[in-house]
C-alpha cells in the first residue's frame, strides 16, 4: 500500500530496495533458526533448524524469492561494480547462515556415523531440498497451518534421507514437530 514516493524516500533505487528485501529475508531466516543452535542432540538440532527454515520459506515467500534471485545475480555476475560490493556482503551473510547448517549436519554425520562424502555438498543439497519450495509451493487461501507444517515435515524428511538417515514408521521428525506447537 506504499506509494512510489514513499518507497523511494527510503531507497534511492530499485537495486537498493532489492538489497533491503534480501537483507530482511536473511534476518527472517536467521531469526527462525537461531533458537535451535544450542540444542544438545545433533539430530534434534538439525531437525528443528530444518523445520524452522522450511516454515519460514513458506511463510515469507516474497523475501525467499528475492534471496534466490540474489544468488542467481551473484552466480551470473549480472551487477555493475557498485552493487556488486553490496551483493558480495549479502552473499557472505548467506554463507554464514549456511555455515550454521553445515555445522549441524557435520555433528549429525559424526553422531550417526554417516557417510555423506563432502560435507559442503551435503549441506548445499540438504538446503536445496528445503529451498525448492520457493519454486513450487503456492499458498492456498484455505490452507491450514497444519497443512503447511505437514509440507515442511515432508520436505525435511526428504532432506534428512538425502544425508542417509532412515526416516520411516514412527518418524521422529513428526514427533519433534508436534513438540514445537
Amino acid at each position: 500500500g506504499a506509494t512510489k514516493g514513499m518507497v523511494y524516500h527510503h531507497h534511492r533505487s530499485k537495486t537498493d530496495l532489492f538489497f533491503a528485501v534480501y537483507r530482511r529475508g536473511m534476518e527472517l531466516n536467521e531469526t527462525a533458526v537461531s533458537p535451535f543452535l544450542q540444542e544438545a542432540d545433533p539430530l534434534v538440532r538439525l531437525t528443528r533448524m530444518g523445520f524452522a527454515h522450511a516454515m519460514v520459506l513458506m511463510a515469507e515467500q516474497p523475501f525467499q524469492r528475492v534471496l534466490a534471485q540474489g544468488v542467481a545475480m551473484h552466480q551470473t555476475g549480472s551487477t555493475t561494480a557498485a552493487p556488486r560490493e553490496t551483493l558480495l556482503e549479502l552473499i557472505e551473510i548467506r554463507k554464514q547462515y549456511e555455515l550454521m547448517f553445515r555445522e549441524a549436519i557435520e555433528a549429525v554425520v559424526i553422531a550417526k556415523n554417516l557417510s555423506v562424502g563432502s560435507i559442503s555438498v551435503a549441506t548445499k543439497s540438504f538446503l536445496a531440498v528445503l529451498n525448492s519450495t520457493v519454486f513450487w509451493y503456492s499458498p492456498q487461501p484455505d490452507e491450514s497451518v497444519e497443512e503447511k507444517r505437514s509440507i515442511a515435515a515432508d520436505q525435511l524428511t526428504y532432506a534428512l534421507r538425502g544425508l542417509g538417515l532412515t526416516i520411516g514408521a514412527g518418524n521422529p521428525i513428526h514427533k519433534l514437530i508436534e513438540q514445537e506447537k
